[in-house]
């Protein structure tokens, strides 16, 4: 079961906050879908906002945190998410 705010109504949520903002609006909506997916990995929304960052821009996020491992190779908004764990 999927939780959380519908991505048209999101879209018109943030629209009406008038925001310049450098982060587009596809990607807020994939981090949503992404914490909404691993809720059960325990991932917060700032492990989330770092990796839809990092698929989005085709990085490979580094991390310590060995539960990040278990979502590298994700597709994510048709790109590859990578992860690569330092210990």
């Amino acid at each position: 079961m999927r939780s959380g705010v519908p991505v048209k109504a999101a879209k018109s949520a943030v629209s009406e906050l008038h925001l310049e903002t450098e982060y587009e609006f596809r990607e807020p909506a994939l981090c949503g879908e992404m914490l909404a997916g691993s809720r059960e990995l325990g991932l917060s929304l700032g492990d989330c906002v770092c990796l839809t960052t990092a698929a989005m821009s085709g990085a490979i996020a580094v991390t310590a945190d060995r539960v990040w491992s278990k979502v590298n190779g994700q597709r994510l908004g048709g790109k590859i998410l990578q992860v690569e764990v330092i210990r």
